[in-house]
């Protein structure tokens, strides 16, 4: 006879796991069921393109088909397994197990669920094939549609007043058990056992308890347990397995018809997560405490708690109802509440994850710790602590909070750690908020945490000694941020992301660790906040290293095209070094003032910089650097300057200095070695002086520069200024240039020499000479390069003497104004050095600093051996005379002709005689050779028959052959000094200052007011004769012998008058024709005379003669002075013929 279709379709089911179908009617056409099992048998591992060759694949394959779990899967696998390896054959293998579960009717058997499972599914399968499913007949579609178990509708159990024992079906159940003090019929009792035959349903237990209760409930996978009692009601799981989530709500309780709020605090011991997967706090709860006990890993939803959560064992924590004040706290599960130590190092290895708004948030140790990957969501929290992720740990916290936040994460070791939290900020005011994250690490070296965050975080890194965290990443979140670091040093830091990065501490936690910038676009920073030691940040690849605290004698060793920002004085000194030779580092400077508006200026006494750094840039855009001793760096190094602050470099070591860029000004002090020879500088109003044995290059840009060579600058040297008012100091005697472009610029002299070419630009520009001493800078040799150009103004004020340069450099520019503060002590010469060439001298262009209309400085003007051309100022200027026959303006102004070396000289090369003196005609008409010869001072050469106006001859003792007949030629010359011999000066019509010199001289004073001025007592001023002076016109200017005249008494050398001579008189004309000899006589008798020096003057009727004495009242030694020729009468002189100082 035929089988039934439930008989067909259970054998598909089984073998097959599909829905009959189509192929339903025939199957059941089947006379036996053993014979259709084992046709079906053969051939379901074809039809399903699945290997079932093996016995143990046969197995599995059956058991997952009838879905078996649990004790009832073991069983099956025990009975299949002896079955097929007992030789049985597979299709009454298959046939007894489904009428076994088709049959099946012990509700205390292990495969009682399965069975109504089974027989439920076959039910709906047979209903689908022989309706809607009856044309169907492929595999997939078959299989798709196995009888929609899922929509089997459930039962609904009530527990009784006695024990009970409910047992649900395939469907999805509910059970309802109220409280042991309910009146009604359906109370719970611990002794109750609900079991539902299912697995893969969806049943529901809702429980009403009023103390502590261990429900038995198994696979009923929604437990609903109502809690109410005034006081805390501990709700074990133990008794629960197959459950998904138990809700645990705590209610009111009615007392006499009144309602008391109940305590709402979940509390649920003995939870076991794999027989309860999740625990879920019921609406109105204030806090959740779960212990898990056996296997951990449960999830407990504590979203509706307003309190604190505690968990004991791994566990999935989401606790989004708690807030300020609460805490998160979930705790590793010990030995006991593992049941074993074995078991408790299993579970403790679980996930952990928190997802909260509490406010602290503690993952635990307890006597063990977790050892398994630990996430942290609490953005709200403002303490955050993991105990021990040495399995991983995520934390992101503080991301909210506005409280100061800390954030503590220990054992963190090489599976790593994240931190992402909140915006910190600096300051400790409210309601600014301050992050704080401690970490810890293992022993071991490659411990690993990353941080983001935003603002301000401080990080401690090791806080537990010598467990530090060994590689550090960091980054901002979504904008800039600082890590203030402490702890011992790490091994490696990384800066990642896309925002600003500043990582700052002391330099001792960063010395000699690899700190890698990785960020993208971003700009990363290294702050030392303290600097107590060297420190070595080579391995550093920032955008700057900035020190940010005050260190004493400091060096840092940077790696090339390192970026260091002062952003603090440094004591004593400041040194960088590279890492390795021909390095590049970059120096800045920073705001030291917090931004008080105070001016930012960086300083140090030296700033080093090691002979491996090939170039030093310095910027000084933000403040000021202001190196108080040196700046000292290799021979070979490059300093360039850039910004717009001041810069001072002290004594300077290196090769260049390059602050073109500089617009601030420069400072540098005298060089401390020979290795600096260049030095540019920028648009700011610059000062270098350098001092060292080198030949310098030095260009400055605009501004009002100071720049001074010392006396050390070696030939070579070069000056060369920019526009701008500037101040070139020269100390050097060695062959240097100088050049300055347009501004009022000044190049002083300060050596007592210089052989420097002064080239100076547009502008009123001068050159000063500071040396107090006569300055000889003639010699063609030693100062063949000395020129000045395009000069406005010459300085000699204080010179207070001399200046002699030659000719050569003063036709490079003879046009300028001579500055002085005496016409008689600032002297400027010109003079020809030449032995074999004239020189033309054209001092015409020559204008002079003026007090009151007189001339504060004077012009010399010199000739050579050969014939020279000089022209004299529009002032008053000296031409001295020399040989060769010159031609000499002397301009405008009173000029003075001085004949003082042309006496005793061989003017023609072989000359037999020396010359004795000259002859100068500065009257209107020619002087015969016989006139001068009859005034016994010289002959002049045979060859002049005269001597005529405005020429100068030369004199000779005797006759002579070779006796020179050269004649200069003067014009505009007021004044004569004669030479050293016996001259004959003949003065013009004008007003004359003639000063004979030594020797006894014939001088003819012709018309005007003539002064004639006398040498000091014991100088070989000779005898002079003076020829038509005129008494109260001309003078006898006698300012070298008294310094003035008491008084001029005149008498007769009479006794009967002696008595008259007035008291203090000390210039005493005593006339008679009396000898010197009887007027000294007759003065020291008076008894009214002071014995003080004085000038007697005595006559012999024709001529008078001019005495001075040296004791007036003593009759002391009197010496001839002059003889004025004409004057008769001694006594008719007057007090204005005489000048004393």
């Amino acid at each position: 006879m035929a089988i039934t279709t439930s008989q067909a379709q259970s054998l598909v089911l089984a073998l097959f796991g599909a829905s009959a179908g189509g192929h339903l009617t025939g199957l059941a056409a089947a006379s036996n069921l053993n014979t259709l099992a084992g046709d079906l048998s053969m051939s379901a591992g074809l039809i399903l393109g699945k290997d079932l060759s093996s016995n143990t694949a046969f197995r599995d394959h059956i058991t997952s088909n009838l879905k078996l779990t649990g004790d009832a899967l073991t069983a099956a696998n025990a009975w299949l397994d002896g079955q097929l390896n007992a030789g049985a054959a597979r299709g009454d293998i298959v046939a007894t197990a489904v009428t076994f579960l088709a049959t099946l009717t012990d509700t205390t058997s292990p495969f009682y669920a399965a069975a109504q499972t089974f027989n439920t599914t076959v039910a709906s399968a047979v209903t689908w094939s022989t309706g809607a499913g009856a044309t169907t007949f492929g595999v997939s579609a078959l299989r798709a549609n196995q009888g929609n178990v899922d929509v089997v509708a459930g039962s609904s159990f009530t527990l009784t007043t006695g024990t009970d024992t409910l047992i649900g079906t395939a469907g999805n159940d509910t059970f309802t058990g109220a409280d042991t003090s309910s009146t009604t019929t359906d109370q719970y009792q611990d002794t109750d056992r609900i079991v539902d035959s299912s697995t893969t349903d969806s049943d529901t237990a809702n429980l009403t308890l009023v103390a502590a209760a261990t429900p038995q409930v198994v696979n009923v996978e929604i437990v609903n347990a109502q809690v109410n009692s005034l006081s805390s009601v501990t709700l074990t799981a133990s008794g629960m397995t197959g459950v998904q989530n138990l809700t645990v709500t705590r209610g009111d309780v009615v007392v006499g018809g009144s309602t008391l709020a109940g305590n709402k605090a979940v509390v649920v011991d003995g939870l076991n997560a794999g027989a309860v997967a999740a625990v879920t706090a019921g609406t109105g709860t204030t806090t959740v405490t779960v212990t898990q006990a056996g296997v951990a890993g449960a999830t407990v939803n504590a979203n509706t708690a307003s309190g604190n959560t505690t968990v004991t064992g791994a566990a999935t924590v989401n606790a989004s109802g708690a807030g300020a004040g609460d805490t998160v706290t979930v705790e590793a599960q010990t030995d006991s509440q593992a049941t074993t130590a074995t078991n408790a190092v299993v579970q403790n290895a679980k996930a952990v994850s928190v997802t909260t708004n509490a406010a602290t948030v503690s993952i635990a140790d307890n006597t063990n710790k977790f050892t398994g990957a630990i996430t942290v969501n609490a953005p709200a929290a403002s303490s955050v602590t993991v105990a021990n992720a040495v399995g991983g740990a995520t934390v992101t916290a503080s991301t909210t909070s506005t409280a100061d936040s800390t954030i503590a994460v220990t054992n963190i070791d090489n599976t790593g750690a994240t931190i992402v939290t909140g915006t910190g900020a600096r300051e400790v005011t409210t309601p600014v908020k301050q992050i704080t994250i401690n970490l810890d690490g293992t022993t071991a070296t490659t411990d690993a945490v990353s941080i983001s965050g935003n603002g301000w975080i401080a990080v401690d890194q090791d806080v537990n000694a010598n467990e530090l965290v060994d590689n550090i990443t960091l980054s901002g979140v979504d904008a800039a941020v600082t890590f203030d670091m402490t702890g011992t040093e790490l091994a490696t830091y990384t800066l990642t992301g896309s925002q600003n990065v500043t990582l700052r501490g002391d330099g001792a936690i960063f010395t000699g660790k690899a700190i890698t910038n990785s960020t993208t676009g971003a700009t990363t920073t290294l702050t030392l906040d303290t600097l107590g030691a060297d420190a070595d940040l080579s391995a550093a690849t920032v955008n700057s290293i900035v020190v940010g605290a005050t260190g004493t004698s400091r060096t840092l060793t940077l790696a090339t095209g390192a970026s260091v920002v002062l952003a603090a004085d440094q004591t004593t000194a400041f040194a960088v070094a590279g890492k390795a030779s021909g390095a590049t580092i970059n120096l800045s400077t920073a705001d030291d003032t917090a931004a008080s508006g105070a001016t930012i200026d960086l300083t140090t006494a030296t700033l080093t910089a090691s002979s491996n750094v090939s170039v030093l840039n310095i910027d000084a855009t933000v403040g000021k650097l202001t190196l108080g001793t040196a700046l000292t760096a290799g021979a070979t190094t490059t300093v360039n300057v850039s910004g717009t602050k001041d810069v001072a470099l002290g004594a300077v070591t290196a090769k260049t200095v390059n602050a073109a860029n500089l617009t601030g000004d420069l400072t540098i002090g005298s060089a401390a070695s020979t290795a600096l020879t260049t030095v540019a500088s920028g648009a700011g109003d610059d000062s270098i002086s350098v001092n060292a044995a080198a030949a310098y290059s030095i260009t400055t840009g605009d501004g009002a520069d100071a720049v001074t060579l010392g006396a050390n600058a070696l030939a070579a040297s070069s000056v060369v200024t920019g526009t701008g008012d500037d101040e070139v100091t020269v100390n050097t005697t060695a062959a240097v240039v100088i050049v300055t472009e347009s501004g009022n610029d000044t190049v002083t002299v300060g050596g007592a020499t210089t052989n420097s070419v002064i080239s100076l630009g547009e502008g009123v520009d001068k050159v000063v000479f500071t040396t107090n001493a006569a300055i000889d800078m003639s010699s063609a040799t030693n100062f063949a390069n000395f020129a000045m150009l395009d000069v406005e103004e010459v300085d000699i004020t204080a010179v207070s003497a001399t200046l002699t340069i030659n000719t050569t450099s003063f036709a490079k520019d003879n046009t300028f104004k001579l500055t002085g503060d005496s016409a008689t002590a600032d002297i400027l010469r010109v003079k020809n050095v030449s032995s074999t060439a004239g020189a033309t001298i054209d001092a015409s262009n020559i204008t002079f600093t003026k007090s009151s209309g007189l001339q504060l400085a004077k012009l010399e003007l010199e000739g050579g051996a050969k014939t020279d051309t000089i022209t004299g100022s529009s002032m008053n200027d000296t031409i001295i005379g020399t040989k060769g026959g010159d031609t000499v303006d002397g301009g405008s102004g009173t000029d003075t002709f001085d004949a003082t070396g042309m006496s005793g000289v061989a003017e023609v090369s072989g000359a037999t005689n020396n010359t004795s003196g000259v002859v100068i005609n500065l009257g209107a008409t020619a002087v015969t050779a016989g006139t001068i010869a009859a005034t016994s001072v010289g002959i002049v050469s045979g060859e002049l028959a005269t001597v005529g106006s405005g020429k100068v001859a030369y004199l000779y003792g005797t006759a002579a052959a070779d006796n020179s007949s050269v004649q200069a030629t003067l014009s505009s010359i007021e004044n004569v000094i004669g030479s050293a011999g016996a001259d004959y000066i003949i003065g013009s019509a004008g007003n004359n200052v003639i000063t004979g010199g030594e020797g006894d001289d014939y001088i003819i004073g012709g018309a005007g007011v003539d002064t004639f001025v006398f040498a000091a007592v014991g100088a070989d001023n000779g005898a002079d004769k003076i020829s038509g002076f005129t008494s109260a016109t001309d003078i006898l200017n006698l300012d070298a012998y008294m310094d003035g005249i008491t008084k001029l008494f005149e008498a007769e050398a009479d006794a009967s008058v002696a008595t008259s001579i007035t008291t203090n008189a000390n210039v005493i004309a005593v006339g008679g024709a009396v000898s010197i000899d009887d007027a000294a006589t007759f003065i020291a008798g008076d008894a009214t005379v002071l014995g003080t020096t004085g000038i007697i003057i005595v006559d012999n009727g024709t001529d008078s003669f001019v005495y001075y004495t040296d004791n007036l009242a003593g009759n002391g030694t009197e010496v001839l002075v002059a003889t004025l020729l004409g004057v008769a009468a001694a006594e008719a002189l007057v007090t204005a013929d005489f000048l004393f100082a």
